[in-house]
């Protein structure tokens, strides 16, 4: 998985990759295997990658990374299908609103 054993905050997920919160900056360009476990829905996605984009959050220092998902396997894709679908249902948005403001982001681009 990406970086090893040690586990990592999904902050944003789609067919196309993911927005995840990491410990340690990751070069752009490089190729990870990475295993997504979302314990509400029950399922595991599991797909390569590669690093887009790696930014550090202005609010709190924490890393994100922007990560596209390479040969995503038709299966996987649609297991993140069915969660968008659950994560965009009246119930879930009124839950995850009230969370909201505590866990805003905002990102900066490293200083040069």
């Amino acid at each position: 998985g990406l970086l090893g054993p040690k586990k990592h905050h999904v902050v944003n997920l789609s067919q196309g990759g993911a927005m995840i919160c990491v410990s340690k900056r990751l070069p752009v360009g490089s190729k990870h295997d990475v295993r997504i476990e979302i314990p509400k829905y029950k399922e595991v996605i599991e797909a390569a990658g590669e690093i887009r984009w790696c930014l550090e959050s202005a609010k709190n220092k924490d890393i994100y990374i922007g990560i596209r998902f390479v040969d995503l396997d038709p299966s996987e894709r649609r297991k993140i299908a069915g969660m968008y679908e659950v994560f965009n249902s009246v119930g879930f948005k009124a839950m995850s609103a009230a969370r909201k403001d505590a866990s805003s982001i905002r990102l900066q681009a490293p200083k040069k």
